[in-house]
């Protein structure tokens, strides 16, 4: 079963923390863990978006952002996974998702990408753990 992995799991992967952080010590072990396991049972598949927004978001934030060469090889790393781009057909289909579903029209991206892979299971941190979306299912790795 394949499982779609959202850009705010990633980045956890991939940011650097402060030690005394332990909630965000915690999220990066727990995202480290999923994507190896994922990777190595070759069952991960990721986005366009996903790679855009992961490149963004460990160049920017956090207390110490990677360089973009650092951010480089860590897209490099995402780029080994199976990858959906975005196209009109699914831009269309995120806008419809966007207006039936409320969702934003990133979220509403994240979602027609999954469904679109073929994936089971949508881990991400910002949408509903448990709600069902067609065929994707969305969990929350970090909860208890």
């Amino acid at each position: 079963m394949l499982c779609f992995v959202d850009s705010n799991v990633v980045v956890y992967w991939f940011q650097k923390f402060e030690s005394t952080d332990d909630l965000q010590t915690r999220k990066q072990t727990i995202a480290g863990n999923l994507i190896h396991r994922l990777a190595t049972e070759d069952r991960i598949v990721i986005s366009t978006q996903v790679i855009g927004e992961t490149f963004n978001a460990i160049t920017r934030k956090g207390k110490r952002p990677l360089s973009k060469d650092e951010a480089a090889d860590a897209i490099d790393l995402l780029l080994e996974f199976p990858v959906i781009p975005t196209d009109i057909t699914l831009a269309r289909s995120a806008v419809t998702r966007s207006r039936q579903s409320h969702l934003s029209y990133y979220d509403a991206l994240i979602v027609e990408a999954a469904i679109r892979s073929g994936a089971s299971i949508l881990y991400t941190e910002d949408l509903h753990h448990g709600t069902r979306y067609g065929s994707i299912e969305l969990c929350n790795p970090f909860l208890p």
